[in-house]
């Protein structure tokens, strides 16, 4: 889990590394969406392991930033269209996401009883960094447009709709 935990924190520092020049299209945001959505995924699906470790209060803090609603249902909500295009939100929300990981490892370090940590030490120990960022790429073509749009079409029309009924009065 040691290992797993410095390989994210690799990926992280690459991509908050700027290319070098000004960039057309925000590489740095859109592989700190794909980091956070790989995160995600596997604090929902080892979530009952997270919750009874540490408390849903830190799991809740992070679904919250990332605008997953209160009654969701366990398991993994979808995050196409909806993942945040702010690079300090997704900074913040990726630092949560390492701190969680970080502290389940601490607190569950010693437990060979455990069977849930165990499965998750498991899962984490076939992903070195080559498969880590296979999986980042394999994400990449299975969830295409992971960002929010910046501007709804129905605000667009909302405002379009109250800018014409001022223009009428």
């Amino acid at each position: 889990m040691d290992q797993f935990i410095a390989d994210i924190n690799s990926l992280i520092k690459i991509a908050n590394d700027p290319v070098g020049k000004q960039p057309l299209i925000e590489h740095n945001t859109i592989e700190k969406q794909y980091i956070v959505y790989y995160l995600y995924r596997i604090l929902c699906k080892y979530e009952t392991l997270f919750e009874t470790t540490l408390s849903y209060k830190k799991i809740r803090d992070i679904y919250d930033l990332l605008r997953i609603p209160e009654k969701k249902n366990r398991g993994c909500y979808p995050m196409a269209h909806k993942m945040t295009n702010d690079s300090n939100l997704l900074d913040i929300i990726l630092l949560g996401l390492v701190e969680l990981f970080n502290q389940l490892n601490e607190t569950l370090k010693m437990s060979f009883t455990n069977n849930h940590f165990s499965k998750l030490k498991k899962f984490i120990a076939t992903k070195p960094l080559e498969v880590i960022i296979q999986d980042l790429i394999d994400i990449q073509h299975f969830v295409p447009n992971l960002s929010a749009p910046s501007i709804k079409p129905f605000e667009m029309f909302k405002k379009k709709k109250i800018n014409n009924n001022n223009n009428n009065i």
